[in-house]
């Protein structure tokens, strides 16, 4: 598949650098709307049915990041744990 990213790096980068008109023409190919409308169109899921969806994934992520919010900093040496698979700690190169 071919994409694009229709948003900057992070909240503060606001792809002033990609010209309007690029972003315009990628906004008309998104491939999450393109896939929704498929479903929809192929009797898989209704409109109402994928907004639902949308909102429990919303509400499991903010609960998420509340949770991590209101969790301490881990020590140094267990900051990485559970980072990749494996015996869960990262090993630089």
């Amino acid at each position: 598949m071919l994409t694009f990213r229709l948003k900057g790096h992070a909240e503060h980068d606001n792809q002033s650098y990609v010209p309007t008109e690029v972003i315009d023409e990628w906004r008309g190919k998104d491939a999450v709307e393109r896939f929704e409308r498929v479903l929809i169109d192929d009797g898989v899921a209704t409109a109402d049915e994928l907004t639902a969806i949308q909102k429990r994934v919303r509400a499991e992520v903010d609960a998420a990041t509340d949770e991590a919010e209101r969790s301490p900093m881990p020590q140094p040496d267990e900051a990485a744990k559970g980072l990749f698979a494996g015996d869960g700690y990262w090993r630089p190169m």
